[in-house]
């Protein structure tokens, strides 16, 4: 049985029959009114700054959009869903119209003023590459064929990632809380990472970004495809659980060990085949279970006490050669 969505005013909607609920209109701001202060990000698909809009610090996402990309999301979503073609008919795969989408659904739900999901202040469509002052920034976007957009969003000021050095039971708990609660609106996130969730010490929070690989569905849509969605769903709680039960194991042993795969991830790794992260993956499996031979010559974890997981290093080498420089994650 589907879970009951909460409506943005308080009473509880089933999931299970038609959603009457008028979506949130986001306002269109234009970019002149935005002052770049920093680059905070940069990616192939975008650029991530730190702005100032109506007297306070903003984040501005400036996203190509996706015919201007040279790997284009639609290679992230056939991962996703190649075993229903069907999604590619009924849901957005440009990563702006995603986000964009789960923002303003998340807004609809009052989820954005929690305090746990960035604050979403509007739109700025079709950017003018040569609006005062953001000349520099936007050259990158010179030669696309079509005009980048960007989402205009809160800020929030000295962010930590939520590994094992901020972890607690009650940011824990907040971040579980935040996916169901997005659950419930109807967004799949799918990609809850380490590099997506964050804590504000000074105020205890733990908030959850970057929504550009959600999936929003149509609360009165009852598709295969969107059963298909919500179980997605319910397995991204059943690994979130598994992560956060693992956190807290490695937290009372004071090193990372079952939590290997959320701290490190296997991805990106510059010059490695998929053999080598197949060996990798091996390697991290038998370490989880406690079997991991000392010779194994993909990878060596060093370990470190729990104070001191702001510096993890690594030995990784190949059959060849040793590489002892540290990787810095």
């Amino acid at each position: 049985m589907a879970p009951d969505i909460p409506s943005p005013t308080g009473e509880t909607l089933s999931s299970d029959s038609p959603v009457s609920l008028p979506e949130y209109q986001a306002p269109e701001i234009d970019l002149a009114e935005v002052t770049p202060v920093e680059l905070l990000h940069e990616s192939d698909d975008s650029r991530v700054f730190r702005g100032r809009w109506r007297e306070k610090d903003c984040v501005l996402k400036i996203v190509r959009f996706e015919s201007s990309l040279e790997e284009p999301s639609l290679i992230w979503m056939q991962c996703h869903f190649s075993e229903e073609p069907s999604f590619f008919k009924e849901y957005e795969t440009d990563p702006f119209l995603r986000e964009s989408q789960a923002y303003c659904r998340l807004k609809a739900f009052g989820l954005c003023e929690k305090g746990h999901i960035p604050d979403f202040y509007g739109l700025i469509k079709n950017i003018v590459l040569k609006t005062q002052g953001w000349e520099p920034h936007l050259e990158v976007f010179a030669e696309d064929p079509e005009l980048p957009n960007a989402l205009v969003i809160e800020f929030f000021p000295n962010l930590r990632p939520f590994e094992l050095s901020t972890y607690s039971a009650n940011r824990a708990d907040q971040l579980r809380a935040t996916v169901v609660e997005i659950h419930k609106a109807g967004v799949w996130h799918g990609d809850i990472e380490k590099r997506n969730t964050k804590v504000q010490e000074e105020t205890n929070r733990v908030i959850l970004i970057d929504f550009d690989r959600a999936v929003t569905l149509p609360l009165d849509s009852r598709t295969e495809t969107e059963k298909d969605i919500r179980g997605k769903m319910a397995n991204e709680e059943v690994l979130l659980l598994e992560t956060l039960a693992e956190l807290a194991e490695d937290h009372k042993r004071g090193k990372i060990w079952s939590s290997w795969y959320w701290h490190y991830g296997l991805w990106n790794l510059p010059n490695w085949t998929k053999e080598d992260l197949a060996a990798v993956d091996v390697a991290v499996r038998a370490a989880a279970e406690g079997t991991l031979a000392a010779e194994s010559p993909l990878l060596v974890h060093v370990e470190r006490p729990c104070q001191d997981l702001s510096y993890v290093e690594w030995t990784v080498s190949s059959s060849d050669e040793k590489d002892d420089s540290p990787l810095n994650w």
